[in-house]
């Protein structure tokens, strides 16, 4: 088991990252749900970030998962703009976390997930599909799924007049090809073709605010996976030379 990110938001996200993961795939037990969820909580008191806790029934679990879900996914939002990641990415976890291992950790040989620092599987999803329907109906998309939408995205997008000088759209090509970058695992990838595909929705209207304030939270969202790579890698690189473009057509300055 890996140890956990030695920052506040790379902790915090990982933690929305999966919950979010088997909610949408439905590899909890409701009691699960209700554990991971209080151990965010606790992470987000602690690390005294504001936030409140889902109001859950004692009637129905079903409405429950759904407030959990939900709960979860404006914490993961709130995470994400600039000011608050900016802060978080500096501010190291408390000593009482610093020795735990991360909230899940997928052991891929024989598909089972582990709690917090303990080696004794919660439950086994060697028998569930990764093309489940969530509580919501919303279906878990494979890695092959994201990056198909995201090319769609992008070709959606002009071309660039000026061979020599790529536009917004070559620039998230190569972005997509660069997370193909071996170094990466799928969970990372995924993560980073959003923000590839955040990136290209927003350049239809660059002027607008929020569409700017869109694309420079992906911006740094992607930079925080490339400062996890070895520098040398084919995503770091490729952040390190796109990025500043693509922040340029939004007017904006890395």
């Amino acid at each position: 088991m890996s140890e956990l990110p030695n920052n506040v938001f790379n902790t915090a996200l990982e933690m929305c990252d999966n919950i979010l993961e088997n909610y949408h795939s439905k590899a909890f037990e409701y009691k699960q749900y209700v554990s991971t969820t209080s151990l965010l909580v606790d992470f987000l008191k602690e690390h005294h970030i504001s936030n409140s806790e889902p109001e859950l029934s004692s009637f129905s679990n079903y409405q429950n998962v759904e407030k959990i879900g939900r709960f979860v996914k404006q914490v993961k939002k709130e995470l994400q703009t600039p000011k608050l990641m900016r802060d978080l990415l500096k501010q190291p976890l408390s000593p009482s976390w610093q020795k735990k291992y991360k909230l899940f950790d997928f052991d891929a040989s024989n598909q089972q997930i582990f709690l917090i620092g303990d080696n004794k599987p919660i439950i086994n999803t060697q028998n569930i599909s990764s093309s489940k329907i969530n509580a919501s109906g919303a279906a878990a998309f494979s890695l092959g799924d994201i990056s198909g939408t995201v090319a769609n995205t992008i070709n959606q997008l002009p071309s660039s007049s000026n061979p020599d000088e790529p536009g917004i759209k070559e620039l998230l090509n190569q972005l997509q090809e660069a997370i193909g970058d071996p170094d990466l695992s799928e969970h990372k990838q995924k993560q980073a073709l959003d923000q590839v595909k955040i990136l290209g929705e927003a350049e239809k209207n660059p002027q607008d605010q929020t569409m700017q304030e869109k694309a420079e939270m992906a911006v740094g969202f992607l930079e925080v996976i490339a400062k996890g790579l070895e520098p040398a890698s084919k995503l770091a690189q490729a952040c390190a030379t796109v990025l500043p473009k693509i922040l340029l057509f939004f007017g904006l300055s890395s």
